[in-house]
């Protein structure tokens, strides 16, 4: 799924409004993917955004333990 990620935390410290408006927005295809985790010792969802060729590094580090909202298409994704 594509989407336009804004960056809404700076080292688990919530942005307001104005300081979020200086961080450009990622555009990217969100992947969920459940795998076993080696930071966590245990399976989990992990989200990752791609951003051009396969091989190109990833804009922000995974998303453990990613969870769906209300069972629809979107995903509550909170990376710090």
């Amino acid at each position: 799924m594509h989407v336009l990620v804004t960056p809404m935390r700076l080292m688990g410290f919530a942005l307001d409004p104005k300081e979020r408006r200086h961080y450009p927005a990622i555009r990217g295809n969100v992947m969920v993917n459940s795998t076993v985790c080696n930071e966590l010792g245990r399976a989990a969802n992990v989200a990752r955004v791609e951003v051009g060729m396969p091989l190109d590094p990833d804009p922000l580090p995974p998303l453990l333990d990613a969870t769906g909202r209300d069972g629809c298409d979107r995903v509550c994704v909170e990376w710090y």
